[in-house]
């Protein structure tokens, strides 16, 4: 239980491991209570799900959780620390952007001596926090978002960490009842991060704070076995998968505000490498259907000349190798009149005919804002221009792609599907991994206060497509040997603030 024991809100902090709803987890008042009594077991140890698994496949950060073993709470492999947990029942806010602060604090060398003492724990728990992560991390002037790293040196000294260098990604993107991250393995030249890459025992607690940086509650401490570490920091020796023959390859990229038109090379070499048939884009700012169209023609020559579906909404349109035509009879219009940013076309395949569509839902505004309630409804006003499409069309694929911005809850994307398939059920959502690693990201911005995530999603109509691939292309993950075999160059994706998401469907018989 977290609260100042008025307050009846559980923190089950580590799913089946760390904290239980009848046992493990406590609130200041408890920790502090007579005899130091946590209301859990007098060894903090006692309910702890512990586990190390070098040999096991990577635990995947798509915020499903079905890759974790049973009973474990925080797991380590050569490259990375891994946790999952539940800012309890006041999840309605997407972690990082919320009124409270979930907190992970992490002694990695097993020493409460070192680091930063973590104070309101109770007598019976002494932790020295080596590592912490925040989430909405309060700032000056103002409720704060985002995430927060900070190393503590053997005194307490702070030293700030920006998520890129560590690595650290968290998810989902939307509120949601459990979330799990992970954080890298190689901080080489932080001091006080030595425990983060040596072979051990670490240690940590779950706490969540308020707006004021008052204690609520926490979790039982956890513990988490640290394997030998990799020698390297993972590249991956990942090829981009060859197009079946048959397939139609479809691309979803925001290319950040016309970037291509200034800076051509980087998005070149990645289109080329990924040779689709189809790219939905989002962003295309300042640059007109004839643009676009001279702009592909120009940097990926080969093969039939391309088709471009473009509208007045800001930056979105449909790319196509094969002949296309909109299939919207004028804008697209939400609860209120006013335009979405989506492009809907009718592309004629060697696969069949398909209707695909490029979005840009709405920025920025968490759960229960104005921001979330406009996604919604341009995703209601999607999914209905879209069946409207369907009952006429005949059409063999669907794909709908684009910006969908997932940061206040999943309602947009539940709507976005709702009913499309050909057998009346909803569309299916591409499972896009990070080519080469166990991530599912499709932004990240390292000057940004928040964390990696997948805003960007693809889906499609299961009942009548077969997906054969479905992966993220992030040149910053590959090794020297796969860039160089495709004509990539590392910094490639750092042209955008967005990668890539890649299917490839195959019509069913």
């Amino acid at each position: 239980m977290r609260g100042d024991g008025a307050r009846g809100v559980w923190l089950a902090a580590i799913w089946g491991g760390v904290c239980f709803a009848t046992a493990g987890c406590s609130s200041p008042a408890e920790a502090q209570g007579a005899g130091g009594s946590r209301g859990a077991s007098e060894d903090p140890r006692a309910a702890l799900a512990t586990t190390s698994a070098p040999d096991r496949a990577r635990i995947r950060i798509d915020g499903s959780f079905d890759d974790w073993p049973e009973g474990v709470a925080a797991i380590a492999d050569g490259d990375y620390l891994y946790l999952r947990f539940s800012p309890g029942e006041e999840a309605g806010a997407a972690i990082q952007a919320s009124s409270e602060q979930v907190v992970l604090h992490l002694d990695l060398d097993g020493r409460a001596s070192t680091g930063r003492a973590v104070e309101g724990l109770g007598r019976s728990v002494e932790l020295g926090a080596d590592l912490e992560v925040r989430f909405s991390p309060r700032v000056a002037g103002g409720r704060g978002s985002g995430v927060l790293v900070r190393a503590f040196d053997a005194s307490g000294e702070a030293t700030r960490i920006s998520h890129a260098d560590a690595d650290f990604m968290a998810s989902p993107t939307y509120a949601s009842a459990w979330y799990e991250a992970r954080v890298s393995r190689h901080l080489d030249g932080v001091a006080a991060l030595a425990g983060l890459e040596a072979t051990g025992v670490a240690r940590g607690v779950v706490a969540v704070y308020d707006e004021r940086n008052r204690l609520l509650g926490f979790s039982d401490p956890f513990e988490v076995s640290l394997p030998a570490r990799s020698a390297e920091a993972p590249r991956a020796d990942a090829p981009i998968p060859v197009k079946p023959a048959g397939a139609l390859r479809v691309v979803n990229y925001n290319v950040e505000r016309g970037a291509p038109m200034s800076n051509p090379g980087p998005f070149a070499n990645k289109l080329s490498a990924l040779d689709p048939d189809v790219v939905l884009v989002q962003e295309w700012t300042n640059s007109s259907e004839a643009d676009i169209r001279g702009w592909f023609n120009a940097m990926l020559p080969d093969g039939a000349p391309w088709h471009v579906i473009r509208n007045e909404t800001w930056g979105v349109a449909v790319v196509s190798r094969h002949p296309a035509s909109s299939f919207l009879e004028g804008p697209v219009r939400r609860a209120g009149g006013a335009t979405v940013r989506f492009v809907g076309a009718r592309v004629e395949t060697p696969a069949g005919s398909a209707l695909v569509g490029s979005m840009h839902l709405k920025c920025c505004g968490g759960a229960g804002s104005s921001e979330d309630q406009t996604r919604i409804d341009e995703a209601a006003a999607i999914r209905d221009a879209v069946a409207s499409a369907l009952e006429a069309s005949g059409a063999s694929l669907v794909v709908l792609g684009g910006d969908v911005n997932l940061v206040g809850t999943r309602t947009p994307l539940e709507r976005l599907v709702e009913g499309l398939d050909d057998d009346g059920s909803d569309l299916a959502v591409a499972s896009a991994p990070v080519l080469g690693d166990a991530s599912f990201y499709t932004w990240a911005e390292a000057s940004s206060w928040f964390a990696p995530g997948r805003l960007d999603w693809a889906v499609y109509n299961e009942s009548g497509a077969e997906l054969v691939h479905a992966f993220v292309l992030d040149t910053r993950r590959l090794s020297a040997r796969t860039l160089a075999r495709h004509g990539l160059e590392e910094a490639d994706s750092s042209a955008s603030d967005h990668v890539p998401v890649v299917i490839d469907l195959r019509a069913r018989d």
